[in-house]
């Protein structure tokens, strides 16, 4: 008997996007995707998910203040840039930021292997996340969306 997920992963092919995270062309992708790190909003594992379903229902990006650009996703990038190449000495290979799809389901990767054995998500410093991590617990809020990464890249 076909499970589910089964049967999506047959139905659905893997879409690699020529995107760059962060541009136009990313956050016009997510308007008809639903995107990795919404998935623990979708699953009203963090909170917000009456927001995230408003902005999918209305076709709309998500806003973020001047602060959360600067401060949280700008940063982020840049610390994810410094980060690889250490991730790349401890693994010995190459990883490339990619955005993949299957069905409606997204997923920005930030590091992924050329032959896709290794896909990388990069956190930037908590101290909580890194405790957590540490002792071999990833928490509840981030592991749907490793989750559905590993599904959308295959």
């Amino acid at each position: 008997m076909t499970t589910i997920v089964e049967q999506f992963l047959a139905d659905n092919q893997i879409v690699e996007h020529d995107v760059v995270q962060g541009t136009p062309e990313w956050g016009n992708l997510r308007i008809d995707h639903d995107g990795a790190s919404e998935a623990a909003e979708m699953l009203n594992i963090r909170p917000n998910r009456s927001k995230l379903l408003r902005i999918k229902a209305l076709g709309l990006t998500k806003e973020f203040s001047q602060y959360v650009k600067e401060r949280i996703l700008d940063q982020g990038h840049v610390k994810e840039t410094m980060a690889r190449p250490i991730v790349e000495k401890q693994i010995g290979r190459k990883l490339y930021p990619v955005t993949c799809s299957r069905g409606r389901m997204l997923s920005s990767s930030d590091g992924k292997t050329a032959d896709g054995t290794i896909l990388w998500e990069h956190k930037q410093y908590n101290a909580e996340l890194f405790a957590s991590v540490q002792a071999g617990i990833l928490p509840d809020e981030h592991w749907p969306q490793c989750q559905q990464g590993l599904l959308a890249h295959g």
